[in-house]
């Protein structure tokens, strides 16, 4: 999520994300298994205490106040997850290869830094917020350094959560093949949250589902690029005249267009 955020910024082209994308699977995809990562509805601070002091495990993500991600060897995050799952807290284990956004990444992260050291990076063109440091990105956001803590650290999403609505945003829309991030977000007066894709539904049909959601809530939606010789039409006003209005041809196509069927 944060390489693509840096591409929509205009830190990097969209060739050099796919590089460093994929410089990095390749890499921790070298890496031994053995590491896991579990999900857990209880308060963040609880579970940094609990940990504290344990090897092999580690908080890898701080999605909400109460949505943490554990990871590390296997043994040491199980028996965390089988004493918190006792006490009533509600974990779930992850389908992941490795544990990453921990230490355990450190045996590919030399290896990482020489790949995206090539990489051209560019100041950022609108604000950004880290989920490295939880505060909005400095010049560092635009380095091969930032990125290679970006693989070993934690990812504090909730902290650049708050961060970003302290800017004034209002508008979260997640982008991925199920909502994840969104499903733990309380939605705040004042806000939208949204998803743009589900496991069980066609990717038009979500991220048109996506965009009306975000359209009736007043965001500014650009439906030409969508329907490109669409134009406004008059709708019922009666609900007893059942007419539908509906784009006609595929979506994005020059073909498009709004009609009534009675």
């Amino acid at each position: 999520g944060e390489i693509s955020a840096a591409v929509a910024a205009g830190v990097l082209s969209l060739e050099d994300a796919v590089r460093l994308a994929c410089a990095r699977g390749g890499l921790m995809q070298k890496l031994a298994g053995g590491g896991v990562m579990a999900s857990v509805a209880a308060p963040a601070g609880e579970v940094r205490e609990r940990i504290e002091g344990l090897a092999g495990v580690w908080v890898a993500a701080v999605n909400a106040p109460e949505s943490v991600v554990l990871a590390g060897e296997s043994d040491a995050v199980a028996g965390v997850v089988e004493e918190l799952t006792a006490e009533g807290a509600r974990c779930r284990w992850l389908p992941v290869s490795h544990a990453f956004h921990t230490p355990l990444m450190d045996p590919v992260l030399d290896d990482f830094a020489a790949a995206i050291g090539e990489l051209s990076f560019a100041p950022a063109q609108i604000p950004l917020v880290s989920t490295v440091s939880g505060e909005l990105a400095g010049a560092d956001f635009g380095s091969a350094a930032y990125w290679v803590e970006h693989a070993r650290r934690p990812v504090l999403f909730a902290d650049a959560v708050e961060v970003a609505r302290e800017l004034g945003v209002r508008v979260w829309a997640e982008v991925g093949p199920q909502p994840a991030l969104s499903a733990v977000m309380p939605e705040r007066e004042g806000e939208v949250v949204t998803a743009f894709m589900r496991r069980d539904r066609d990717q038009q049909t979500g991220v048109l589902t996506g965009l009306a959601r975000l359209h009736v809530h007043g965001v500014g939606v650009d439906w030409v690029k969508l329907v490109p010789s669409a134009g406004r039409v008059e709708v019922p006003t009666y609900a007893f005249q059942r007419r539908r209005y509906w784009a006609a041809g595929s979506v994005g196509s020059s073909a498009g267009s709004l009609s009534g069927a009675g």
